[in-house]
């Protein structure tokens, strides 16, 4: 219960499997709808409004359920989210889906619902091409789920999969690769875990980077 309360509070902190910063990044290119009677920005995938009055009807729907269920995620009304995000999954398809698979995820992951939320990770995966904004994060957040089943190897794979999916200069970059080297170490493989340490160490700064020093020094690095 410890370890499960710990992981769901650096989950937390961290916020690195989260939807705020990487949809910052393109809300821009999302449209706006009255709700209540106010101006809402509506996260949804852009194109999901298309020219064709009968799919436009479709894509307000969407874009309304999507709206209610993500200012629930954000009020951290995570079950409510979930709901709602389970819904939207089985009405639509496309993006809208893929997109509500990776929230419900995200809201199932802040509850320590690791299984749960794998599940929903790699059914968002498998149709990323889709909704790809989060491919990212889902890989990172596979990472995640694997620590919380206590599951060592998968966990390493999985932050080793994610490290090869971005940049080094992605800010998630540096704590993925301590994770990993954590991962591979609590899994016996210290060759491996000297290896992502000191990915860690190189990328790095402040206490994040003392402790890989340490953890690389404990192996003998």
């Amino acid at each position: 219960m410890a370890r499960r309360r710990r992981v769901r509070r650096n989950i937390r902190e961290d916020q690195l499997v989260t939807w705020s910063v990487q949809v910052s990044r393109w809300v821009s290119a999302h449209f706006t709808i009255v709700v209540g009677g106010a101006v809402a920005l509506v996260v949804v995938a852009a194109g999901l409004v298309v020219a064709s009055n009968a799919r436009r009807s479709a894509a307000r729907r969407a874009a309304r359920q999507v709206s209610a269920a993500l200012a629930s995620l954000q009020r951290g009304e995570y079950a409510g989210a979930k709901t709602a995000f389970g819904q939207i999954a089985r009405e639509f398809s496309g993006r809208t889906a893929a997109m509500a698979l990776y929230f419900r995820a995200d809201a199932e992951l802040r509850q320590g619902e690791f299984q749960a939320a794998l599940e929903d990770l790699d059914a968002y995966l498998e149709r990323a091409g889709d909704f790809p904004q989060m491919r990212a994060a889902a890989l990172y957040g596979r990472g995640v789920c694997y620590e919380g089943l206590g599951d060592a190897r998968r966990a390493a794979e999985a932050f080793a999969a994610f490290l090869d999916a971005v940049e080094p200069e992605d800010p998630r970059y540096a704590r993925a690769a301590f994770q990993a080297g954590e991962a591979w170490r609590r899994a016996g493989d210290a060759d491996r875990a000297l290896e992502y340490f000191r990915l860690a160490i190189a990328h790095a700064g402040g206490p994040l980077k003392q402790r890989a020093e340490v953890a690389a020094s404990l192996l003998g690095g």
